[in-house]
């Protein structure tokens, strides 16, 4: 099933907002699909180079067997907090761990930036550029 507009906004329960949505927590899923899921999950984030807290939004065609990717929320609304509670990571926990990461890969680009004077438009410098084994 979809969440509605009205699922979402105009909702007796709503007063909680995103978090007083009805949820099943963890997803009734069979563990192949959950697997199919956390590995297109990482691969997804490894190609858009996502770091600290997205989420990644899947749809999933239960008749056909297609898990489809529909998008992806950086730093999603609330850090979406109650969708790692369940998995034993409070909110003080994520926000430190996002710390954590943001500090470790902020230190790691010292050591990956490099400049370089070289005009790589420029048809002098291109014919400079020598490529070996």
């Amino acid at each position: 099933s979809f969440l509605t507009y009205d699922d979402k906004y105009n909702s007796s329960y709503n007063n909680k907002g995103m978090a007083g949505l009805n949820r099943i927590l963890p997803a009734d899923i069979s563990k192949k699909l959950e697997q199919k899921i956390i590995a297109t999950s990482k691969k997804i984030a490894t190609a858009l180079s996502s770091s600290l807290c997205v989420r990644l939004d899947f749809l999933y065609d239960s008749t056909n067997d297609i898990l489809y990717f529909n998008e992806i929320n950086n730093i999603p609304g609330s850090l979406a907090f109650y969708l790692w509670e369940k998995s034993g990571l409070s909110f003080s926990d994520l926000i430190d761990e996002i710390l954590d990461i943001g500090i470790e890969s902020e230190y790691n680009k010292q050591d990956l930036t490099s400049h370089y004077d070289l005009n790589v438009f420029s048809t002098n410098e291109i014919q400079k550029i020598t490529i070996s084994k």
